[in-house]
């Protein structure tokens, strides 16, 4: 087992194929609370996320796993994360960060990230790090 033990028990879920679950991406853009309503409501076929967004603490209190897994289109992801403010560091480790370990790591807005590595934002913010696969860029 790798000395990052939580990058093989995560490997299975993360990355390219893998889609971003409502929890996620409310969970990765929770320093702009409006955000996630904000770009729902841009968008008729998006609007069940704006009000899912309005009543997430009744949500998560019921632990409404249909809602709160529910994979989002990614069309709306990248919407949001157009605008995430949250940033993302690659180290030459080939480690995604959530904050700088070295003065040359490479700084990646959060879409810069989803789209090179896919799902991983939320994985990188819990731990504090995730190892990422370098490869062509997400769709």
């Amino acid at each position: 087992m790798s000395p990052y033990r939580w990058d093989e028990l995560f490997d299975r879920r993360l990355g390219k194929d893998a889609r971003v679950k409502f929890w996620e991406l409310t969970s990765v853009c929770r320093a702009q609370p409006e955000l996630v309503a904000r770009t729902a409501a841009e968008h008729p076929s998006w609007s069940q996320f704006e009000i899912w967004y309005r009543s997430r603490n009744e949500l998560v209190a019921s632990q409404d796993r249909e809602k709160l897994d529910s994979e989002l289109p990614e069309e709306f992801v990248k919407a949001v994360l157009e605008h995430c403010s949250k940033t993302f560091f690659l180290g030459g480790d080939g480690r995604l960060r959530s904050y700088p370990l070295n003065p040359d790591d490479e700084q990646l807005s959060a879409l810069e990230t989803y789209s090179r590595f896919g799902n991983v934002l939320e994985q990188a913010l819990e731990f504090g790090s995730v190892r990422v696969h370098h490869s062509p860029g997400h769709t």
